[in-house]
């Protein structure tokens, strides 16, 4: 369980639910707060991503509690998913040890969970549009994140799976029968993402990669933290 300490480290660590902090108190949302909202979001991978959104919009569920039951729901689920990641974040961001199986579980969880927050997003911002605008739009700038963020997850979810089948031999029949069931990833992307994002084809499993990673449970490409 995450302890006000790791909470707050966690929130200080992801730099996005203070700056919505500081846009909820001042009810102000300019050009640069939007442009700077989104392209820290965009930039994050997927899980930090999805912690930074539900902590924020945790934010936004418990100061308007009173509005709509659903920001009841919105509290909860939000608190949930920080409490599901958060550890498993912290303990990678610490560079501290980590089951490997509860990490790839984890992200094979993430897309489904981005799901539900953007439609808690969408929810929420319609309930609040005639009560605080900004707020309505903070809502919406973390729902069009989380989308964004659904279909990098998904792929690497995809991988996650494959590398279950296969133990990484894209030539197996295991791998091309899987392929074929699979909407968004051929054969050649496969070997491309893996390729691109710091995984060698037929090296090993990603447990190996997720061991050797700092602040995100999985390298995704183009992007760079410190612990």
């Amino acid at each position: 369980m995450l302890q006000d300490k790791d909470m707050a480290a966690l929130t200080n660590r992801l730099v996005v639910p203070a700056a919505m902090q500081d846009c909820l108190d001042t009810k102000t949302l300019d050009n640069d707060a939007r442009y700077a909202l989104h392209e820290i979001l965009s930039e994050q991978q997927p899980d930090t991503a999805l912690l930074s959104i539900a902590s924020c919009a945790k934010q936004i569920g418990t100061r308007f509690e009173d509005a709509h039951p659903s920001m009841a729901v919105l509290q909860y689920e939000c608190a949930d998913m920080l409490e599901r990641y958060g550890n498993l974040w912290l303990k990678n961001a610490r560079r501290q040890p980590f089951d490997t199986h509860e990490a790839q579980q984890q992200l094979l969880n993430t897309p489904e969970d981005l799901e539900q927050l953007s439609t808690l997003l969408e929810n929420a911002s319609y309930f609040l549009q005639d009560i605080d605008t900004t707020a309505a739009e903070l809502c919406r700038i973390l729902m069009v994140q989380a989308d964004a963020q659904l279909l990098i997850a998904e792929t690497y979810a995809e991988i996650i799976l494959i590398d279950r089948l296969a133990s990484i031999n894209p030539a197996s029949n295991d791998t091309k029968n899987t392929l074929s069931h699979l909407d968004n990833l051929s054969l050649e992307n496969y070997k491309d993402i893996r390729e691109n994002s710091g995984f060698v084809v037929g090296e090993g499993s990603v447990t190996g990669v997720l061991a050797s990673q700092t602040n995100n449970v999985i390298k995704f490409p183009g992007t760079h933290y410190n612990a």
